[in-house]
Parts: structure tokens; C-alpha cells; sequence
């Protein structure tokens, strides 16, 4: 309300880019401009002999973080060069990068107000034998941000009792996604679903879904390649018609979910990681029934029970069966419907959130 906002990302060619986007608030997402890059090492190792290459995430790990260090040096020295003042300095993880980012610029400038959200656990993407290393160098860290935030309770837990200090829960906001016109479901004896995405077979279970022999379903989805063909060799014998829609950009895929009767989501079951994938809170801006499939480990109970919903979780077959007939008679009461939640997070409050925690 009333800040300049400047946002430093890497781009796709392993640049440092930096947007203006005006004022947090009310501005429009997807009208930026670029106004710098800054050139940057790639994120990915050329040294070919095994050894090496874990001596040197070795030394990545208990010095750098990960190779997004030679971001984070770039996007300092650029403020220092410019000599570019800020009240708040935002830094969001993973990769590590951001965390670095947010400590130097502190120490350049002690009165910044630092806030670091995290957004996954704090070990990820590091291999088992270097995570102590991992989480000594993020405890150094992050020890001069004034805000420490997770996305889930679970995490704020671990990152706790690893600071001893008191660390916030804020929930990802739904988005504020400019609404399109509601494009007619097809009316029929089947249901169109879709997933967009990645997916883990070995630790989320679209068996469940895709074993019903209670409603015929055309189920689209779009995403990786290889995961098609696995859908697919899954899908030959069912009462299933597979659609593969490739990759696609934000207006198609929100064209895709408008034409379906809901989207689904395969939970996360995976005993070592509770985790609410991040489509469900998309999936939510766009007022769209949300199908949640498979063994809960707790962690989306746990955002039900926050959002003041039913427990919609479709953990037996008996349920995906139930809820798939009833979706047919057009009752969505088994779904996750943001017209059930009574506290949700938007994105237009988020800001709100964290200068609540800065008081």
C-alpha cells in the first residue's frame, strides 16, 4: 500500500532479472517490465568425475548454500553499485540463494526490515550426507531476519527448534487471478477431470481414481511426457479416456480447468514430507471443485481444519467411488469448494500478514 515494489528473480538463461511492478497491491500480475539482467553461472555442475563433484557440493553446501550463491553475488552487487535503499527485503526459498541474498543486504544495511519465507523444508534438494552441513549454514543464515515464516505448521515446528526462536505460519495466498467467463462443462454420463503437473508414483497413488469402475471419466492431463505415457499404460484397461494436452501456458491451462467439471489433486503420502501441493491453492482462485485423492500424512487435514472446511480428503476407494457418483448428479459436497472455506488467505492481504509479524 503504497510501495515500490522491485522483484529480482533468475531467469531461464540463468540471468538476474529485476522487475518494477509498482505498488504490492492491486497492481496488475502479469503487466511488468524488465528493466536489467545481470549474466550468471548455469545452477548445474560441469565437473564429470563423481569425486569432484562431491567435493565441490561440499564446499557449495558448507559455504555457499547451493550454486545459487553466484546469483545471490550478483544481485548484492548490483544494489551496492547502484546504491538502492529498501525498507523490506523479502527473500523466498528454495534455492538458497535468496536466504544469502537477504543476509548480506542486511549487513550492508542494518535497518532493512528482513523477512524470509520459506517455502519448502529447509534441507531440500540436499543429499541425506550433507544435510547437517545444510542446516548448520541456514541457521547462520538466517539468524538477523527479522521474520522467519513457513508455509505449513509442520515446518515452522522444524525450523524452531533448530533456530530457538519463534517462527510464523503463513498459509500461500490463493491468487487473485483475473476471472474469465464460465465456459459450459459438458453435461453428460461422464465426468472431465484434469491434473496439470508432475507426479511421484512411488509416493502419491492415482490408483484410486483411475481403478473406479463407477463412473466413466475422460481425464485430461497436461505436463510431462513420460508421466502421459505412464498415465496411459495405467489407463488401457479402465473405464478411462486419457487425453494428453502437452505443456501449457496460463491462459490454456485455465481455459482447461474452466471446461472441466474439477481438478484433481494426488496427495502427498509419502510419510517423510507433509506437504499441501501448491495447484491446490491455484485451483482454489479459480472457484473450481477440487478433487483430493489419496492418503492424507496430515498435512491437508490440518489446512481443512484452518479453513474451517469438511474433511473432503478421498482416502479409500469407497470415497473417490461415492464422490464421483454424486459429482455426476452435479453434488460437489465431496470436493474442496472455496465457497466452503471460511478463512482463506488472498494475495492482496498477504503483504498485511507479514508487516503484522514486523510490529
Amino acid at each position: 500500500k503504497g510501495y515500490s515494489v522491485d522483484v529480482y528473480y533468475r531467469s531461464a538463461d540463468s540471468a538476474v532479472v529485476k522487475e518494477n511492478i509498482g505498488s504490492l497491491i492491486n497492481q496488475d500480475r502479469y503487466n511488468t517490465s524488465y528493466l536489467y539482467g545481470i549474466p550468471g553461472p548455469g545452477l548445474e555442475s560441469t565437473l564429470k568425475q563423481p569425486i569432484l563433484r562431491k567435493i565441490e557440493t561440499f564446499f557449495y553446501t558448507a559455504f555457499r548454500g547451493d550454486r545459487s550463491y553466484h546469483w545471490a553475488k550478483n544481485v548484492v552487487g548490483y544494489i551496492k553499485e547502484h546504491s538502492q535503499n529498501f525498507d523490506r527485503v523479502y527473500c523466498f526459498f528454495t534455492p538458497r540463494g535468496p536466504i544469502l541474498a537477504g543476509f548480506n543486504l542486511k549487513k550492508l544495511q542494518p535497518k532493512i526490515k528482513l523477512i524470509i519465507d520459506l517455502q519448502d523444508e529447509l534441507h531440500e534438494g540436499i543429499n541425506l550426507w550433507f544435510r547437517r552441513l545444510s542446516m548448520l549454514w541456514a541457521k547462520f543464515k538466517l539468524r538477523n531476519a527479522d521474520v522467519i515464516s513457513t508455509v505449513s505448521p509442520e515446518w515452522a515446528m522444524m525450523v524452531q527448534n533448530l533456530m530457538s526462536k519463534e517462527i510464523q505460519c503463513i498459509r500461500h495466498a490463493v491468487p487473485q487471478i483475473k476471472q474469465i467467463e464460465n465456459l459450459s462443462v459438458d453435461k453428460s454420463n461422464y465426468l472431465n477431470l484434469i491434473y496439470y503437473g508432475s507426479i511421484d508414483f512411488d509416493k502419491q497413488n492415482p490408483e484410486m481414481l483411475i481403478d473406479t469402475s463407477q463412473v466413466n471419466i475422460k481425464f485430461f492431463y497436461a505436463g510431462n511426457e513420460n508421466i502421459s505415457n505412464t498415465f496411459k499404460s495405467h489407463c488401457k484397461s479402465k473405464n478411462i479416456s486419457f487425453k494428453y494436452l502437452g505443456w501449457l501456458n496460463s491462459a490454456q491451462l485455465r481455459d482447461g480447468i474452466e471446461t472441466s467439471n474439477a481438478v484433481v489433486v494426488f496427495l502427498w503420502q509419502h510419510t517423510g514430507r507433509q506437504v499441501v501441493p501448491s495447484k491446490v491453492y491455484e485451483a482454489l482462485a479459480l472457484h473450481k471443485p477440487i478433487l483430493l485423492v489419496g492418503a492424507d500424512t496430515g498435512a491437508i487435514r490440518v489446512l481443512l481444519n484452518e479453513w474451517g472446511h469438511k474433511d473432503v480428503v478421498l482416502d479409500t476407494q469407497a470415497k473417490v467411488d461415492n464422490c464421483l457418483s454424486k459429482m455426476l448428479d452435479e453434488d460437489y459436497s465431496d470436493c474442496l469448494d472455496i465457497e466452503n472455506c471460511k478463512s482463506v488467505l488472498f494475495e492482496d492481504k498477504i503483504v498485511d500478514y507479514f508487516e503484522h509479524y514486523l510490529k
